[in-house]
């Protein structure tokens, strides 16, 4: 589990500004976490992490490399049976397209 230390979206003053909800939230700011007793402090852009939202003193589960801890995030990669299904959806859906558009027999 992380910790939001602090957090900055520039977004919501120009929002303010002109009065109207942040539609597109892009906040800047630290997070920290432990592993092994040891603390490690992450500062950037929410997003390089996989957030969209960051509210300090928030506790959010993040997901680190064993190898380095330093390197975290939010985001799980496709596993190859999920990596598969999408390439054999992309597959199907061409063929379709080219047999629908250039492939099938025309009546006048």
């Amino acid at each position: 589990m992380a910790a939001v230390t602090d957090s900055q979206d520039f977004g919501d003053v120009a929002a303010k500004f002109r009065g109207t909800p942040n539609t597109v939230p892009d906040p800047y700011g630290g997070l920290v976490w432990e592993v092994d007793g040891i603390a490690h402090r992450w500062r950037g852009r929410a997003r390089d992490v996989g957030l969209v939202e960051m509210k300090p003193g928030d506790r959010i589960e993040m997901l680190y490399d064993p190898q380095d801890p330093t390197r975290i995030s939010t985001l799980v990669l496709l596993g190859r049976n999920t990596g598969f299904s999408l390439a054999a959806g992309a597959v199907v859906f061409l063929l379709f397209y080219v047999w629908f558009f250039w492939l099938r027999p025309r009546r006048v």
